[in-house]
């Protein structure tokens, strides 16, 4: 997949990409539940770009999952930069520890 396939992704075509890479239906769900926390948090964030926050991190998602992550790291691709958004406290019950660890040390690096 490249930059212009990308540019169409949506959460539909998301979820069948992670089909297609073999994803079981337990991280499926879990990843429909992270892109409806992702897109009700990141859709209204513009990027310089002009687009939103959700459709750079859909795109980073997807990038992910085509070079064989597993589930952690999509989701951190996925959820990377929404603690400025949300409070860890509200986000650690949902996706736990370990993806706010690092979604955490990914801010780090960024800064």
């Amino acid at each position: 997949m490249d930059y212009e396939t990308t540019q169409g992704m949506n959460k539909e075509t998301f979820l069948e990409l992670c089909k297609r890479y073999k994803f079981p239906e337990t991280e499926l769900a879990t990843l429909e539940k992270a892109l409806v926390f992702a897109e009700k948090h990141l859709a209204a964030q513009q990027r310089l770009s002009g687009d939103s926050v959700f459709d750079h991190n859909l795109r980073v998602a997807a990038i992910l999952v085509e070079n064989k992550y597993g589930l952690d790291i999509v989701l951190a691709g996925l959820l990377h930069g929404i603690l400025k958004y949300v409070s860890e406290e509200e986000f650690k019950p949902i996706f736990g520890g370990d993806i706010l660890r690092l979604i955490t040390e990914a801010q780090q690096v960024q800064k």
